[in-house]
């Protein structure tokens, strides 16, 4: 009897790369393979194809082609921010949210060391950033002041209103807006001109292109900020020699994602529903982490199972029965330390979370094998 297909639901950690964005890639490992800064017939061509990528992920964004950098991904993109923009601009305040991804807070708790004072603001118990304490946190300020938001949480798929968020940070001056849009970009609706952002980033690896490729979106205008010196690549901003078939990799995928956003949402968002509803008629005891309706990602589950105490055994217990899941942010595996998100959101650190995230490749089929395996491990712990 043939063996039943593994159910892969740890999208948010990554995604799998979709066939057309490896067929756009393979030109580049060995055929148009220059060095695209080279003067030869090789690095001109491997800069024609840097360069339109950067123009079409430029245009699903309705942004300037200037305006956006290539890098190695999110965590890159922070870090070149936060530490770059201290060397560059001086940070002498950054402000962050509770359920920041740790490529921000990392980075902003380092620069404490140079008397950069870094401010916590807390969220509410939906995950989304409490909007007073937000303009209290930016008034009471030392200037230049970086402020810090996450779009879509990776965990729990809270989705910040950026609309506020916008209205209070862009009445100040010398306060620049970082926005980590990892979850977001290719997923839902993003028009970066929108908001007057500063500063965005997102990774390929979460939209079904390749990992190790990303982008930092810089507003026009903004001084340069490099993090990784040694060369002139990326108008300056990003020493060492571009990931061409990355970059066309990531811009074939977000522009494959956004031409079908719609029926990828839709898709999505009843295979969410479908699995919320089916999970709780297992068990009443059994709650979502987060908000489940418009204002949540469609591709976030956390789940918390009260009467599970061992989240890993729970883990294990799923990947044995054949569907991949994840504790939390793939980024903090192998600690043992509880969810900052979760915390921050008033979870028990005494219950079992798991998060389900979901793609375009996933099916209702899939999510209602999944129900199964679930349903038989809870109840065996």
């Amino acid at each position: 009897m043939p063996e039943k297909k593994r159910i892969y639901l740890d999208n948010a950690a990554t995604t799998p790369v979709i066939p057309q964005v490896i067929k756009a890639m393979e030109p580049f490992w060995n055929q148009t393979f220059g060095n695209p800064s080279s003067l030869h017939e090789e690095g001109r061509r491997a800069r024609v194809i840097v360069e339109e990528s950067r123009r079409t992920i430029a245009k699903l964004l309705n942004v300037k082609p200037a305006e956006i950098f290539f890098t190695s991904g999110g965590t890159e993109s922070a870090n070149t921010v936060i530490t770059g923009g201290f060397l560059e601009i001086g940070w002498k305040s950054i402000i962050i949210t509770a359920t920041e991804h740790k490529c921000v807070i990392k980075p902003a708790q380092r620069l404490t060391k140079h008397d950069v004072s870094v401010i916590t603001v807390p969220t509410d118990r939906r995950g989304k950033v409490l909007l007073q304490e937000l303009r209290t946190a930016i008034e009471q300020s030392e200037r230049p002041t970086l402020v810090a938001t996450i779009h879509g949480n990776n965990e729990i798929g809270t989705i910040n209103p950026l609309d506020d968020i916008a209205s209070i940070v862009k009445k100040h001056r010398d306060v620049y807006w970082l926005v980590d849009m990892v979850q977001t970009i290719g997923h839902i609706q993003v028009d970066l001109s929108h908001w007057d952002i500063d500063f965005a980033f997102a990774s390929a690896h979460k939209f079904h292109g390749p990992k190790g490729c990303g982008f930092l979106f810089m507003k026009e205008g903004l001084p340069s900020i490099p993090l990784i010196m040694g060369g002139a690549q990326e108008r300056n901003m990003r020493g060492g020699t571009e990931n061409v078939p990355g970059i066309v990799g990531m811009a074939t995928a977000l522009k494959w994602m956004i031409d079908n956003l719609d029926k990828h949402y839709n898709h999505i968002a009843n295979l969410k529903r479908t699995f919320i509803k089916n999970l709780k008629e297992i068990s009443s005891e059994i709650a979502i982490n987060g908000p489940e309706g418009e204002d949540s990602l469609p591709t976030i589950v956390n789940v918390r199972f009260p009467q599970v105490k061992d989240p890993l055994l729970l883990q294990m217990s799923l990947d044995i029965g054949g569907v991949s899941a994840s504790i939390g942010s793939a980024c903090a595996s192998g600690t043992t330390e509880f969810s900052h998100v979760l915390k921050a959101i008033g979870v028990p650190a005494d219950e079992a979370p798991i998060r389900f995230s979901f793609s375009p490749l996933n099916t209702i089929e899939e999510v209602g094998r999944a129900l199964e395996v679930i349903k038989s491990v809870i109840f065996k712990i």
